[in-house]
């Protein structure tokens, strides 16, 4: 069993579609996945919100000037 994953998000992708690609990958591993997103490392977990990871990543950018980490929950 994987106990985590790291997913590479090409150029010009949303961040809306990157959190959705990274949850659908966590639910089919049944584990976390890990992605960076201009600057900002995303974990999403399998009971991840894709919506409320890509809110928390837009606070992160708007609070941290552009750097930091984040794990959404359910």
């Amino acid at each position: 069993m994987i106990s985590r994953a790291r997913v590479w998000i090409d150029a010009g992708v949303t961040i809306q579609d990157a959190c959705t690609a990274a949850v659908r990958v966590a639910r089919h591993l049944r584990a976390p996945v890990e992605f960076n997103f201009n600057g900002v490392e995303c974990i999403a977990s399998p009971d991840t919100s894709a919506e409320k990871l890509a809110e928390a990543w837009r606070s992160v950018m708007n609070e941290r000037g552009r750097i930091g980490s984040i794990a959404a929950t359910a």
